[in-house]
């Protein structure tokens, strides 16, 4: 670690002081922490310290080399989602010696959602099965405690995942969607235009063609 970097001019010579600079740097982490191979909590950036976030099966997952995520919860604090999620450290032999874990905010997502669909009529969202909206190309997860989509609507979306589907998406908007599943965890992105405006496409094209 004394070799990663420097922060304000000085040689970074704990782990502690490591995990400071990165969330200095990268606002979006509300926490990081340095775990020992049993999972406890060897550094961390939290004030005071914090227990280990892992349970049983993560340990099991992360010695079988395998990230993990947590479920998203609403942070009333920073009016945000906010997921844990911990990689593992292996040494030779795919052994795990240790772990880096922390707490991330989903706004960051909404921001880079924002970007990608600038210009454009779609909207890209970042959903659970259960149709809790995570993060939104139109900044849904700002009220993540009302941006949910029907249940049953969620589920339709992600059995039949990658199939272009009419439904009613956010506050009962006729829209043209399909979603993704973004592998190893419960998650989906779903893009979707509105019935009306992807249809209004459809009938542009049809009538160049005629002409």
């Amino acid at each position: 670690l004394s070799r990663s970097g420097a922060r304000g001019g000085r040689p970074v010579t704990r782990p502690t002081d490591y995990l400071n600079s990165v969330q200095e740097r990268f606002q979006d982490y509300q926490r990081l922490l340095v775990l020992d191979s049993r999972g406890r909590v060897v550094a961390t950036s939290a004030r005071p310290t914090t227990a280990s976030p892992l349970t049983d099966e993560w340990l099991r997952s992360l010695r079988e080399g395998e990230p993990v995520v947590g479920d998203p919860e609403w942070d009333e604090a920073s009016r945000t989602m906010l997921f844990s999620i911990a990689v593992p450290v292996l040494a030779s032999g795919g052994r795990m010696v240790g772990a880096f874990a922390g707490r991330l905010a989903l706004r960051a997502i909404d921001a880079g959602l924002a970007d990608l669909t600038a210009g454009t009529h779609t909207r890209v969202m970042l959903v659970l099965p259960d149709g809790t909206v995570l993060s939104s190309s139109s900044g849904a997860s700002v009220d993540s405690l009302r941006a949910r989509l029907d249940t049953a609507t969620a589920r339709r979306l992600f059995e039949r995942s990658g199939t272009i589907m009419e439904y009613a998406s956010l506050g009962q908007t006729e829209v043209v969607g399909r979603l993704h599943p973004v592998p190893r965890i419960a998650w989906g992105v779903v893009s979707e235009q509105a019935t009306a405006q992807a249809f209004r496409q459809v009938r542009r094209m049809r009538n160049l063609t005629v002409l």
